[in-house]
């Protein structure tokens, strides 16, 4: 009668059975009683399986076995654990079930050094090498970290069956060595044991985590031979494993073949459009998502958060935190320093302030994000500031964090403070980051200081074409061709090969120092030392090095002669070499083609509006800014940042709000007094950029 209960799973009834052993002075018959310890844990009653068991005189092993298992399967393992360890008090010896359960136990409450001492009693005992308790050690041990110890205990086991060769992949994939996890999987196909479901799920997870997409292919077979491809977790593992591998196809053709999906079907979809630089798409996929009526959790929220960040999409990332604060989703750290880092990364640098100053516990991640967004911006004052402030709160910068504030000493010129910075890395120990070392050159030498610059390079424990790229520009910026020559020759002989940023850096710099005919030398070199056509980016390098000279013909032929169509960047350098010449028909014909590539560049406008201010030619002037205003082509205020007596301030084109405005205005007033004293008339009507309204 027990035995029916259980499998109906009958509270009531297994209720009344007690009562009815109790009445007819049963209570203390040993079998009856360990059934009814079985069936109350069965039905999820543990207090009445404790009370029946509390109730024997003299529990025996059968006993112990059943009170222990029901704990282990209701989840209250501590207290298996106690139970397990009483009843060795009791001297007692446990069977191999009870030595499984106990295991399990302390698998699920990290318990080590009593899974450890019940190793040692199997193998006092001689029982070691038991495949099902050999599975169960190899368990604990993979999950508590001791991945060592999991491999010795496998190794030993003198036969192997499925559910250990899965402990062990499992143990792999959890410590994230994936390549050991595969390895082994492959042993066990070569011992011709068919993998069962926990273990194809692992391996899967295994090929995502380090892209081994034609491993997960295979693995794919296998289920596929398995029939397993219709169960929603192992879909939904596939799913992510193509997603994560870049083969959104594949992916796409797996999700849709899903008889039913749900958020983390979705959530693995929308994060590998989110990984491969597909943002838009992504955001098209969280609304369809919610079209299908399946509500996106955390995850699937910090993932289209990322999303936003990545394309810029301010708007879409506003909407999406006002979700999140409708739905109720905690904003914690990991929250908080997602939605910081949507917002600086988009440009919302006051809320994404904002946020970090709400934001409780907030860490290195979250202040990284915020001094990130500024300094990629161009707000280099700011970065620093947020740089100091987090220090100052005791946070201790991470490499991200130090790479940030070394771009921004480099954004704003702040040798002095990239010197400090510097000593911090040393007294760190992080001076052996290669980014990190790339950067400090990078800094000193766009700060000038190319001493320090060439130091730092030859102290580098690994140097790169970009720690070069760094120390030629700087020399290229100042004009320093001999310099420039040496470290070319230097990369060759450490068998680096210059690349676009290298030329792009040289003609930069002999286009600022007017070295016309040294940036055409080292062009014509760029094929013989690069191996292959240079970028768009050196072309227009080349073609400013032209415009600056006054060789506009020549810098029109160079467009035409570029492997593609000339794109808006060559254009742009053109227009503003005829301004600087007034070649009004060779403008004109720049500013047609910019326009024809982009109506929205309000760069064309101002430079061809300024183009006819410089000749008086007003009628024009006014054409050219009807037409920017029908083209929508707004430009964005001009944003500066200073930094007197080290606090910083923020001011706009036409601000008027800042607490500085009339201290400023009085010092331009003197400054400009001084300027005409001296003989110095500033070109007025040079300065045109009427946007128009609204833009």
């Amino acid at each position: 009668m027990l035995q029916k209960c259980m499998k109906q799973k009958e509270g009531s009834l297994i209720r009344q059975v007690h009562l009815l052993i109790v009445g007819n002075s049963f209570g203390s018959v040993t079998v009856l009683c360990d059934h009814l310890i079985r069936s109350f844990a069965t039905c999820g009653s543990l207090f009445e399986a404790n009370l029946v068991f509390c109730n024997l005189v003299t529990p025996v092993s059968h006993s112990w076995q059943a009170i222990i298992s029901a704990h282990v399967t209701l989840g209250e393992n501590e207290r298996a654990v106690q139970l397990y360890e009483e009843m060795q008090e009791r001297r007692l010896p446990p069977c191999k079930y009870v030595l499984s359960c106990a295991l399990k136990a302390c698998t699920n409450v990290g318990n080590l050094c009593e899974g450890r001492s019940i190793h040692d009693y199997l193998a006092k005992v001689g029982i070691d090498g038991d495949v099902v308790l050999g599975s169960s050690l190899i368990d604990m041990y993979g999950r508590s970290g001791v991945i060592l110890e999991a491999r010795r205990v496998f190794d030993k086991l003198p036969e192997k069956n499925v559910v250990c060769w899965g402990a062990i992949i499992t143990s792999y994939t959890l410590e994230n060595m994936a390549h050991g996890a595969l390895e082994i999987f492959e042993s066990m196909q070569e011992q011709t044991v068919e993998p069962d479901q926990v273990t194809l799920l692992c391996v899967l997870k295994a090929c995502g985590n380090i892209g081994a997409l034609q491993q997960g292919r295979i693995v794919h077979n296998l289920i596929l031979k398995g029939s397993h491809e219709t169960d929603m977790t192992i879909g939904n593992t596939l799913v992510d494993l193509y997603a994560r591998c870049g083969s959104l196809e594949e992916a796409q053709r797996i999700f849709e073949l899903l008889p039913h999906r749900n958020v983390v079907s979705y959530g693995a979809m929308l994060a590998g459009y989110a990984q491969s630089g597909h943002g838009h798409l992504a955001l098209e996929f969280f609304h369809q998502m919610q079209l299908d009526d399946v509500k996106p959790n955390k995850v699937v929220h910090m993932c289209v958060l990322k999303a936003c960040g990545t394309i810029g999409a301010l708007d879409d990332g506003m909407l999406i935190h006002g979700q999140i604060l409708d739905n109720g989703i905690d904003v914690d750290v990991l929250m908080g320093s997602t939605l910081i880092d949507m917002y600086a990364k988009c440009g919302g640098h006051e809320e994404a302030c904002r946020l970090l100053r709400d934001l409780p516990g907030r860490d290195v991640i979250s202040w990284g994000s915020v001094i990130s967004g500024f300094a990629q911006d161009g707000h280099g004052l700011p970065a620093l500031e947020l740089f100091d402030r987090m220090q100052r709160e005791g946070v201790k910068p991470d490499n991200v964090s130090i790479v940030c504030a070394l771009k921004a000493c480099g954004a704003v010129g702040c040798v002095n403070q990239a010197r400090l910075i510097h000593k911090e890395v040393i007294r760190n120990g992080l001076i052996k980051d290669t980014a990190i070392g790339n950067i400090l050159v990078d800094v000193y030498a766009k700060c000038g200081s190319l001493e320090d610059s060439h130091k730092v390079l030859e102290t580098l424990h690994v140097q790169d074409i970009v720690s070069w790229n760094a120390l030629i520009a700087g020399y290229a910026n100042y004009g320093q061709c001999g310099q420039v020559d040496q470290c070319l020759a230097n990369i060759q002989k450490k068998g680096f090969k210059p690349d676009d940023k290298t030329y792009t850096s040289i003609l930069a710099g002999c286009s600022h120092a007017g070295l016309t005919e040294q940036g055409h030398f080292y062009f014509n070199s760029v094929e013989q030392n690069m191996g292959n056509l240079p970028g768009i980016e050196v072309y227009s390098c080349m073609a400013d090095l032209f415009g600056r000279s006054g060789c506009l013909k020549e810098a029109l032929d160079l467009l035409y002669s570029t492997p593609n169509l000339p794109e808006i960047i060559l254009w742009k350098s053109l227009l503003t070499s005829c301004r600087t010449y007034k070649n009004f028909d060779l403008g004109k014909w720049a500013f047609h083609q910019m326009c024809e590539l982009d109506t929205q560049d309000a760069f064309a406008y101002v430079l061809m509006s300024n183009m006819y201010a410089d000749a008086n030619i007003w009628e024009k002037v006014v054409d050219i800014q009807d037409i920017r205003s029908i083209a929508s082509a707004g430009k964005k205020p001009g944003t500066a940042w200073i930094k007197p007596e080290e606090k910083v301030y923020k001011f706009n084109v036409n601000s008027s709000s800042s607490p500085l405005i009339e201290e400023m205005q009085g010092k331009l007033l003197r400054l400009g007094e001084a300027i005409r004293r001296s003989n110095h008339l500033p070109e007025l009507d040079l300065v045109c950029d009427q946007a128009p309204k609204g833009g």
